[in-house]
């Protein structure tokens, strides 16, 4: 059975518990992939919340270390090309 589900940024960021810039954030760091991730039709923006969504956003944004007898939770880095070559512009132009 697929238990997927739709949601709207503001729907996905508060059952992620983060902010809205952080999700932002990481659709330009690349982190959600679209099409697998979220897709975009027009101005509308939808996010398919599943399983294998958080599995990977944990793969791709938390890190385990072992420090001891301590587990720490690290942080990823993110780099993208598409990010890292693309220079912002200062108005946004999509609207």
């Amino acid at each position: 059975m697929n238990n997927n589900e739709l949601l709207t940024p503001e729907e996905f960021a508060e059952r992620l518990k983060i902010g809205r810039s952080t999700l932002f954030d990481w659709l330009g760091k690349g982190i959600l992939v679209p099409g697998q991730h979220y897709f975009k039709i027009g101005r509308v923006l939808r996010f398919v919340w599943s399983d294998e969504l958080v599995q990977c956003l944990l793969e791709r944004t938390v890190t385990i270390c072992v420090d001891g007898d301590k587990l720490l939770l690290v942080s990823r880095q993110i780099n993208s090309t598409k990010s890292a070559n693309k220079k912002k512009p200062s108005i946004n132009l999509e609207y």
